[in-house]
């Protein structure tokens, strides 16, 4: 196990709560902004704004090619899931409030840990299921 310092924890636990803020954010912004642009143009938008960031983080020229060619079953399925999460998403900031939506999505990392044990075999450590409750 690799000796974590003082410093180190007090940051993740700083960086986890900014992560949990930011990702409330999201509701609470995305709610309001589809009170101001509806269907369509919000999309857009919401969608348009981050690319920006792929011209920071785009890896080297060639890798997605050979990505794509050995694991196009694996990103047609992960996109077509990550679809229809986003519309299942925008129709539910739409249909319950945003902080119900919000505590429900903050479960994301327990369904994750419970989809890893049931599917691929994981076992947790008992500091990660106490992190988990």
């Amino acid at each position: 196990m690799i000796p974590v310092s003082r410093g180190d924890k007090i940051k993740g636990v700083a960086l986890s709560f900014l992560a949990a803020l930011l990702l409330t954010a999201v509701f609470l912004f995305s709610s309001l902004a589809q009170r101001t642009l509806a269907g369509p143009p919000f999309l857009f938008w919401w969608f348009i704004l981050p690319l920006p960031a792929l011209l920071l983080l785009h890896p080297p020229v060639g890798t997605w090619k050979i990505l794509w060619r050995r694991h196009w079953r694996f990103f047609l399925a992960y996109h077509l899931i990550e679809g229809a999460g986003n519309i299942l998403f925008f129709y539910l900031v739409r249909v319950i409030q945003p902080s119900i939506l919000s505590f429900i999505y903050s479960l994301t990392p327990l369904l994750g840990a419970i989809c890893a044990y049931v599917y691929l075999g994981e076992r947790l450590s008992r500091m990660e299921k106490l992190g988990g409750a």
